[in-house]
């Protein structure tokens, strides 16, 4: 199964420390994986975060303040881990195109034992962001996108283990005055 994953505009995290994530705002297609009783070997993930050039900030922010998308996965019953991939995408700096957080995500083209997505490949762009004001800048190799494939037999989750999986996101793309991550 090919499964897609829209994350919405906004805020994910914000800079403050206060986590702002949500299981419910993203878009699975064709369905959450929980659906069909969790991920399977060969499945993949595909996800994409959605880009909001123009907040109802005033005045609009300026490139710095945008990161690009970052991800990592984890068992989803060992809190600690969850909480530590959270703290990463919250303390990321600003400016960054995004990257992978942790180690349960990888971009080995084979599966390595530890890690829970494998062969991850980032898709960059550039983004001009519009005025006003003129002086907002260029989102330069913004990581907005990750492909990636389950392995189902790591060592994290356990074999068989495909619906005991979080994955932590987090990109800036700023909808208030705070600076998100």
């Amino acid at each position: 199964m090919q499964y897609t994953l829209t994350l919405p505009a906004g805020v994910i995290t914000v800079r403050n420390g206060i986590y702002k994530g949500s299981n419910t705002q993203a878009q699975w297609a064709p369905c959450n994986p929980l659906q069909n009783g969790g991920w399977k070997a060969g499945d993949t993930l595909l996800v994409t975060c959605t880009l909001n050039l123009s907040p109802n900030v005033n005045p609009m922010p300026p490139s710095t303040d945008y990161a690009g998308l970052c991800a990592g996965a984890c068992a989803a019953n060992n809190q600690a881990a969850v909480n530590a991939l959270t703290a990463l995408a919250v303390n990321l700096p600003i400016p960054n195109p995004g990257q992978l957080l942790g180690t349960g995500i990888t971009t080995s083209a084979t599966a390595i034992p530890s890690a829970i997505f494998y062969n991850c490949i980032a898709t960059t762009g550039t983004f001009v962001l519009p005025a006003p004001p003129p002086n907002r800048g260029t989102l330069t190799n913004y990581i907005y996108q990750y492909s990636m494939a389950y392995n189902a037999g790591n060592t994290i989750t356990g074999a068989g283990g495909g619906n005991n999986v979080e994955i932590v996101f987090g990109y800036g793309d700023p909808m208030n005055s705070e600076v998100d991550t």
